[in-house]
């Protein structure tokens, strides 16, 4: 076998792999890599695996675990990094805006670091799923547009979120965040926003009230293995994400649907 692989194996592979030489990665910064090998799109029968990324992002599944729930490794491995460099305590308030399918994960991770979990959305089978992912509490953006009172009443003696993660990606929503952590609070803006864009931030608030704010990239090999680990052990219920399951030659209107809101996500078997 090659890189400890045989025919028969039953794998799943990364988006990606860092070089693990350049000036990031020797700082342990992968998702950084200055020569970071992407492998995007998979709507084939096969698909070639690029070497490096066979030898650094391809592991082998466990027995009993399907191919459908290990199709979600890349996108949780990117919740798991954003989750872990936003420091979140046992009984912290966390609010999260955007209940795509990441903003559902990010759901569920922040509830098994023991936080209070608000989520807000707009779509209903969202919103239904966010439940079930185990938020304490969700705000239909469709009956109350400007939420920052109930981010707030949701928070400790209302002083405002100890978190707030943004998965939407729109500069006026990375806005709007800091409108609802409390003093010393963290403003996660994990939402990639199109190039070009900009945002304007109250430096009054942030200077004066000590906001933390961070953003997150991609994933790296430990968050990869992490994804596996969690999705092997039932402990992220991914298959809970898959709204309908269709074949290659209907990805183009599975894309579609998906772009419409009207599916969480479409399993597409070749």
């Amino acid at each position: 076998g090659v890189f400890g692989f045989n025919i028969g194996d039953r794998v799943v592979a990364a988006n990606s792999a860092p070089c693990g030489e350049c000036f990031f990665c020797k700082r342990g910064q992968y998702n950084l890599c200055e020569h970071l090998e992407f492998l995007n799109g998979a709507y084939a029968e096969y698909i070639n695996i690029p070497k490096n990324i066979v030898k650094r992002n391809l592991l082998k599944l466990p027995d009993d675990l399907s191919f459908e729930k290990a199709a979600f490794c890349e996108p949780l491995a990117n919740v798991i990094h954003g989750i872990e460099r936003t420091n979140i305590n046992n009984g912290d308030s966390v609010g999260i805006m955007g209940i795509g399918p990441i903003g559902l994960m990010f759901v569920k991770l922040a509830k098994l670091k023991g936080a209070r979990v608000i989520a807000a959305g707009r779509n209903p089978m969202k919103i239904k799923l966010a439940k079930e992912m185990g938020a304490d509490e969700v705000i239909d953006l469709n009956k109350y547009k400007y939420p920052e009172k109930i981010f707030k009443d949701f928070s400790e003696e209302r002083k405002g979120l100890d978190v707030a993660i943004e998965c939407v990606g729109l500069p006026e929503v990375w806005e709007d965040m800091f409108r609802y952590v409390r003093k010393g609070g963290t403003v996660h803006l994990f939402g990639g926003c199109p190039s070009g864009t900009y945002v304007k931030l109250d430096t009054k608030k942030l200077h004066y009230d000590e906001i933390k704010v961070i953003s997150v990239f991609h994933h790296t090999p430990l968050y990869f293995r992490e994804a596996l680990k969690l999705i092997s052990e039932g402990k992220i219920p991914v298959e809970k994400l898959i709204t309908e399951e269709t074949t290659l030659e209907h990805t183009e209107e599975a894309l579609i649907k998906h772009m419409n809101g009207r599916a969480i996500k479409v399993l597409i078997k070749p």
